[in-house]
């Protein structure tokens, strides 16, 4: 420093020197002298592009962008084939936005220069910005000819490689970028990423224990550290390491979506659906624009609600459920929905309107995503709302189904094993259709695919060597979505799907439906259950171990071959009621459903509640009217339950007082009232039989 001020005094119009000095400030961190100093050697010579481009290079620095960009661009003027300057430019523009400028300069310095390594590298990160992920690979790859020794041209290629899925040749770029820089916590962080899209759990846990040794505030490694503990099912310590990520970034949106997930999944839902609604913060969250209030729990009678669906067809079969909640609540329930899901939901209780998503929307007052449903009414594990069914499949439907289905003899299996692939963990939740055949070797079974789309190609191998009815090009295509499926669903005696929008659907119509499940299996299935508490005819099947669906289809055909064996040795006995009796009686099974503390008692009312439920899908059209006197019904005799626990609490109590007295004319009264329900539905429904009481 001493040395340029002393050759200023002998030659103060140097401009060199200036410049030379203004470097030197700014290796020191004294900006405003190293602009001073840039400034003077430009007084003193306008064309002194060396200098002008330092300038530039340290308004940026400095975060003065725009004075930076007219230095930039008048170097260029006067010299445009300055390839480091087109560089410094497009990085400016890049850091404004402006991207097409940016790769505008990015090119015409690689142009002038083809061995720029880091024109090619920048260009490459701008072209992933910009979604051109076919030409960012080529980008860095150029890069990497050029200096095959950078670590962050290395990890770079491989996000590129990930994001094709193209998952081998990402772990080797990410390999080399750690050779080359065995400290790069980035690099660690991604190929823990990528391993666990291999399912190789342990190697990625690994690889995020190494990022964070390597750099403990990365937020993200602490977040994704929790992704294998989850796998493994060491659920507390997972939520140790996202109360770690959120400690560095108490805003970071996807570890509190992951934590709420966490919770979630162990049935921790106080904690759980409050934090879900992170998930409109993360990425690849879209919260509706709408000016009006978000339905939090608040009074709402008299009030309209708009919900709007969000996710995936499932999605909105499982949590449509909440819209009779609203109804009661005094609300008047608009529904936005997927266009195909509008015949199925046409029948659904609670529903004002249904509207498909991308028509107009009338005038409401509050709105609600499905999902957030279950955080407004506040549900716990006791308190979902598991009244089945509130799906409904169309009545004509069904007695053309059964006409086709019941002329063939067996026991009615349908199938169907591949979801989406659009969908990110659509691999963990499919099934090869190979491993049905377990089921098609079950002595009487009679197997019936309902597979449509992706995955329908896997059936011409396995018809070659097991009998199997493909009902595809018959389901769905006059109808509308769902509409001959569940119809085929009420049909059948069993429903085998894997975890897609088909599970949802025949939990919701109240069938029996039995669902295999990936060891990573979704949050909504919770944690080392065999039955699910949204679907009281649903029984889960669980891999042991990741991959494996060979021990989860042999558990399932001895099962099933278990229920063959007993339907064999006796029949059920049938007799002729009255509808109203019969809707009496599953009034009374739900209740226990409800009510019954032991499992083992409660399956048995489920399998009962199931077969009841079913008659009643074949002789019964659902109308407003039936459907509000089954309800009345169903408090009647929750009444009556009650009354009949008072009246053991008085014997017990030796209490044969008023008050024994006043609930022993409530039973004959609440049984008046039952009575004159039932008859009510025999005559709406033309029922053969009628209830009749007799008074003394």
């Amino acid at each position: 420093m001493e040395l340029y001020q002393h050759l200023l005094r002998s030659r103060p119009n140097d401009a060199e020197i200036y410049n030379h000095l203004g470097i030197a400030f700014g290796k020191l961190g004294r900006g405003e002298d190293a602009i001073k100093s840039f400034e003077t050697a430009l007084h003193h010579a306008p064309k002194h592009l060396e200098a002008r481009s330092n300038l530039g290079v340290l308004l940026v620095r400095l975060g003065r962008l725009p004075s930076a960009i007219a230095h930039f661009e008048e170097v260029l003027r006067l010299k445009p084939d300055f390839a480091e300057v087109h560089s410094n430019l497009g990085a400016v523009y890049r850091m404004v936005h402006e991207r097409e400028k940016a790769a505008e300069h990015y090119r015409s310095a690689i142009t002038l220069n083809p061995d720029f390594a880091a024109a090619h590298h920048n260009l490459a990160n701008l072209l992933v910005e910009l979604e051109r992920l076919a030409e960012a690979e080529q980008s860095y790859r150029q890069a990497l000819r050029i200096d095959p020794r950078s670590a962050e041209v290395w990890n770079g290629l491989g996000l590129v490689l990930a994001s094709f899925e193209r998952f081998g040749e990402a772990e080797s770029a990410y390999l080399k970028a750690l050779e080359v820089d065995p400290h790069n916590a980035d690099a660690e962080n991604n190929l823990g990423n990528t391993l666990m899209a291999l399912d190789r759990f342990e190697d990625a846990f690994e690889r995020f224990r190494r990022a964070i040794q390597k750099k403990p505030y990365l937020a993200e490694a602490h977040n994704n550290l929790a992704w294998p503990l989850m796998k493994f099912g060491r659920y507390e310590d997972a939520e140790i390491c996202y109360e770690n990520a959120l400690q560095i970034d108490p805003n970071y949106a996807h570890a509190h979506f992951n934590r709420a997930i966490c919770w979630l999944i162990q049935g921790k839902f106080a904690q759980g659906w409050p934090e879900y609604e992170w998930r409109w913060r993360c990425k690849t969250g879209s919260f509706p624009s709408h000016d009006q209030p978000v339905w939090d729990g608040q009074d709402i009678t008299g009030k309209t609600i708009l919900l709007h669906c969000e996710q995936g067809l499932g999605d909105t079969l499982q949590f449509i459920r909440y819209a009779p909640m609203l109804k009661e609540r005094g609300a008047t329930v608009v529904v936005e929905c997927q266009p195909a899901l509008v015949p199925i939901l046409e029948r659904c209780e609670g529903i004002d309107r249904l509207i498909a998503k991308g028509q107009g929307l009338p005038p409401f007052d509050m709105h609600s995503a499905l999902l957030s449903l279950p955080s407004a009414f506040r549900t716990a594990s006791e308190t979902i709302p598991d009244r089945i069914p509130y799906l409904f499949a169309d009545p004509e439907l069904i007695q053309h189904w059964r006409a086709r289905l019941t002329a063939s003899e067996g026991f009615r299996v349908g199938i169907h094993w591949q979801g989406s692939n659009q969908y990110n963990g659509d691999r963990q939740r499919s099934i090869p259709l190979r491993h049905f055949e377990t089921i098609a070797d079950v002595p009487g079974v009679r197997l019936y695919s309902l597979q449509k789309n992706e995955g329908s190609a896997q059936l011409a191998d396995f018809a070659r060597k097991h009998q199997v009815i493909d009902l595809a090009d018959e389901l769905d295509a006059e109808s509308g979505a769902f509409m001959d499926t569940a119809a085929v669903m009420i049909n059948l005696d069993l429903m085998i799907t894997s975890d897609t929008s088909l599970a949802h659907l025949a939990g919701g119509l109240g069938i029996p439906v039995w669902v295999p499940l990936s060891k990573a299996s979704d949050w909504r299935w919770l944690a080392d259950r065999e039955d699910s508490p949204w679907y009281p005819t649903m029984r889960l099947f669980r891999q042991e171990a990741l991959g494996d669906w060979q021990t989860v289809f042999r558990r399932m055909a001895k099962q099933l071959e278990m229920i063959r064996n007993r339907a064999a040795r006796r029949d059920p006995v049938t007799v002729s009621i009255s509808i109203g009796e019969l809707v009496d009686k599953i009034s009374i099974l739900e209740l226990k459903a409800e009510r019954i503390p032991l499992e083992e008692k409660r399956r048995s009312v489920h399998a009962e509640l199931a077969s009841l439920r079913k008659t009643f899908g074949f002789a019964v059209e659902s109308t407003g009217q039936i459907i509000a006197l089954q309800a009345e019904l169903k408090r009647v005799n929750a009444r009556l339950w009650d009354v009949e626990e008072e009246i053991r609490q008085c014997d017990r109590d030796g209490d044969f007082g008023p008050r024994f007295v006043a609930l022993a004319q409530s039973v004959y009264r609440q049984n008046d009232r039952r009575a004159m329900i039932k008859r009510q539905i025999d005559q709406r429904l033309g029922s053969p039989w009628v209830e009749v009481k007799s008074y003394a």
